[in-house]
């Protein structure tokens, strides 16, 4: 993606802590994941002790309406299966980085 750096991680642990050496504009995890799934990483999130919280998104290949609301319950605005519809996506990305430029 151009004008973008784009940090990947290969499980949820170590996305925590590149999370909180970097801080990100935005997150965009999978929600199974090795080590530490994307609900726990966005739980381990919300309780750190960083000063900024970047807006997460969660892009998955099959996630229930239970586990939608649990992660809308920590604040993700935006839970996606996959595949999914690259507009929407893009909607989403842009609101989230919107969101992150006036917090």
């Amino acid at each position: 993606m151009p004008n973008y750096t784009i940090l990947q991680a290969e499980n949820g642990q170590e996305a925590l802590e590149i999370i909180k050496q970097n801080s990100p504009a935005l997150v965009i995890s999978d929600h199974n994941m090795p080590i530490m799934n994307g609900y726990d990483l966005v739980q381990q999130l919300n309780l750190s002790e960083t000063k900024y919280r970047p807006p997460v998104i969660i892009l998955s290949a099959d996630v229930s309406d239970l586990i939608k609301d649990s992660y809308n319950d920590l604040g993700v605005e935006f839970v996606f299966n996959k595949p999914v519809d690259l507009n929407i996506f893009k909607h989403a990305v842009d609101k989230s980085l919107r969101q992150a430029i006036y917090n």
